[in-house]
């Protein structure tokens, strides 16, 4: 199959085999029922899967559609991205078909089934029920007395779920170039925390109401300073430490800064700046430049992924904007 695959270069499982599939899947998230439910059929699985400190994300292709019965997940949140086909799952309050592009949040107290028509393909991201408990009492320290629950309807189509579908396939991106696989490398820790604090802070949930009265008026001194920073060397190899340093804090109270006032990582934010400028630039740019060199002066160094993100954030291509004259 195609090494395009997301997480192929991670830990790859395959089988014909239902009861082997069903243990293997069930030491990557809990014990479960898994039937099929067209006895003409035959399972055919893939299954790539990476295990951080607090996450591990899983693409699962079932090959043939399937029951799946966890029960209650109880010590985690379980997203799931329908990547193509249909999921139909089901919890005690309601049951909702996600097609491709649509995903779904089961939180850890709620007992589910899930039916996987023969051709859907899922992205599975497993996170930790203390990951979620300890990025909200960052929300609201001291106000947080019982677990969040999830809508269990991510809507991507609103502008929250927007940024976390991108915030996603920015952390794919990420995951294939990094060479640190270690669970507990401070880089997937980052990511971590980073995908657990948009959830609290995008997606609809039990605390969400607390969280519009308790949310900043206006950008912390923290976060003017790092932006500040950030414009006046956008050419420059920045880290985060550098970040925190300008902004006179550390990097885990930048980091909360940040979430808190924009909803994102410093890093992410600094990536998005960094595009900002390079559009700037090549709108006002004579049509015969260099576009590597507009992108390497706006501190762009993966020069491969710069066109694929710039499409996404403008709607068209680099070259398209150096021809566009505003």
């Amino acid at each position: 199959m195609s090494t395009n695959l997301p997480l192929s270069r991670f830990n790859v499982f395959s089988s014909t085999d239902l009861n082997s599939v069903r243990d293997y899947v069930s030491s990557l998230f809990c014990q479960h029922q898994l039937g099929i439910t067209d006895h003409s059929a035959k399972i055919n699985t893939r299954l790539h899967h990476l295990n951080m400190n607090s996450l591990s994300l899983v693409y699962l292709d079932y090959g043939a559609p399937v029951s799946i019965a966890p029960g209650c997940l109880e010590s985690f949140y379980l997203l799931q991205l329908v990547l193509a086909g249909k999921a139909k799952v089901s919890n005690r309050e309601q049951t909702h078909v996600a097609s491709a592009g649509e995903a779904t949040l089961i939180n850890p107290n709620e007992p589910i089934k899930i039916a996987a028509s023969a051709d859907c393909r899922f992205l599975s991201i497993k996170i930790d029920k203390q990951l979620i408990d300890q990025q909200l009492a960052i929300f609201l320290p001291h106000q947080s007395n019982g677990s969040l629950n999830f809508k269990s309807v991510l809507d991507f189509s609103s502008r929250g779920g927007q940024a976390i579908r991108y915030y996603i396939h920015f952390l794919l991106n990420e995951l294939n170039l990094i060479t640190d696989n270690t669970s507990t490398s401070p880089t997937y820790r980052c990511f971590e925390q980073t995908l657990a604090s948009m959830l609290i802070e995008f997606h609809q949930h039990n605390y969400s109401s607390r969280l519009e009265i308790n949310k900043p008026t206006q950008v912390t001194p923290y976060v003017k300073r790092a932006e500040a920073f950030m414009r006046k060397n956008l050419d420059k190899e920045i880290l985060l430490e550098d970040l925190a340093i300008a902004a006179n804090t550390t990097a885990r109270t930048l980091r909360n800064a940040f979430h808190r006032c924009y909803g994102t990582s410093p890093m992410y934010y600094l990536k998005m700046q960094r595009l900002d400028r390079a559009h700037k630039l090549l709108s006002i740019a004579a049509t015969d430049a260099s576009i590597t060199n507009i992108a390497l002066d706006c501190g762009i160094k993966h020069l491969g992924r710069f066109s694929e993100e710039y499409k996404k954030r403008f709607g068209e291509t680099p070259s398209q904007s150096l021809r566009k004259k505003v």
